[in-house]
């Protein structure tokens, strides 16, 4: 493998892996914020603050007791662009 394209590859992972890792923190913490409710609907109500928008998904599963590991995968996944290509050398 070449030694641009193993670069951007541990350059990427490290970054995403960091992404990963601060969103499942922030909706750790948003869930902790939130705090426990005597139903789902009250759970729900508190939900709706516009900072917990980005958690949404991940509050429910916490709240579900369900891990949330995947779901914050797919929340800090890189848009689809064109394949990696080093700079052509001029």
């Amino acid at each position: 493998m070449p030694d641009e394209f193993r670069a951007w590859i541990l350059d990427t992972a490290a970054r995403l892996r960091g992404a990963h890792a601060r969103h499942m923190a922030a909706t750790r913490a948003a869930y902790a914020e939130i705090g426990s409710a005597p139903d789902r609907r009250t759970f729900a109500e508190r939900v709706r603050d516009p900072r917990h928008a980005a958690y949404k998904g991940g509050l429910f599963l916490l709240l579900d007791d369900r891990p949330i590991d995947r779901w914050a995968w797919l929340a800090v996944k890189p848009p689809t662009g064109p394949p990696f290509r080093p700079a052509e050398i001029g």
